[in-house]
Parts: structure tokens; sequence; C-alpha cells
């Protein structure tokens, strides 16, 4: 067994993160922060493509239903994959322009986590988008909202 690692992409990203793979389609999402892009890396053909949120994005999730589901600066907003077209869904930290949405990750009952960056003030927060499009912020007093994961056995959220 070989423990050799090398790289798949050589993508010049300014800030890339936030990679999660889609079962479904068999791809990878991933961003890169402040250009706002959404990379697709689709591994059977080696092609990585993008596509711009229009602002700065920390998080990206598949939808169920189809598209995509992103943290950005101004708050959630969802991307058609195939038209490229996209739509603010809620922009629940609007009352403090500093904030800006870092990372985020849906949960096993399929809500989507993110929370925001307000680093030397701590007035960020963790926000949860429920799957009727609801939010509600579940933690404040953040400075960054970073590194979401659950348990195997789903009763526990790291955070």
């Amino acid at each position: 067994m070989s423990n050799a690692v090398e790289p798949i992409l050589d993508s010049r990203a300014v800030t890339g993160e936030g990679a999660i793979w889609d079962q479904k389609k068999q791809v990878l999402y991933w961003v890169d922060i402040y250009p706002g892009l959404v990379h697709v890396y689709d591994p059977a053909t080696r092609k990585d493509s993008s596509l711009h949120a229009g602002q700065p994005v920390g998080a990206v999730v598949p939808r169920a239903s189809g598209g995509l589901m992103l943290a950005v600066r101004d708050g959630f907003m969802s991307l058609d994959t195939e038209t490229g077209k996209t739509a603010l869904v809620a922009a629940p930290a609007q009352h403090n322009p500093e904030n800006q949405f870092n990372d985020g990750k849906c949960d096993p009952a399929g809500r989507f986590w993110a929370g925001t960056i307000e680093a030397p003030t701590r007035k960020g927060a963790l926000f949860r988008l429920d799957r009727d499009l609801s939010v509600h912020c579940m933690v404040g007093g953040v400075g960054c909202s970073n590194g979401l994961a659950w348990s195997l056995d789903k009763k526990t959220m790291y955070y």
C-alpha cells in the first residue's frame, strides 16, 4: 500500500475549500471563496468547471431536489447548475454587514447549517436553514464558524 499523495487538479484557487462529494452525480463540489466560484470536478473526465455565485461563497451542498445550496456573503443562495441562475433564499445576517458566511454542511436530516465569520468582535453566528427554507440562529457570539461534522451514529454534531 502506498501513502503517496498527488494532486488531481492544479486550480490556482485564491481560497479553495469546502469540498463535498455528490454521491448521486459522482462529482466533487468545492468553492473558491473570494472570487465567488463554485467548482465541479468530475474525476471520470478529470474536468473541473466553475459557476459564479456573484459574491464570495463559503460553502456548497447538493440539494435533493437538484442544484446546489450555497452559503454566500449575504446569506443562503440557491444555484441551478444547468443554467447558472442564482437566487438569494434568506439573508439572516444582514444586520451586521461585516459578517460573511464562511463554512457549512448539511446534517443527517437534510438541514443546512452555516456560520458567519467576524473574528475581531465575535458578532458572527451559526444558522440553520431548514428544508422549508426557514432560518434559525442557533449560536451567537461567534468569531469564526468552521469545520462542521456529525458522528457516524448521527447523534452528535461537532462545531
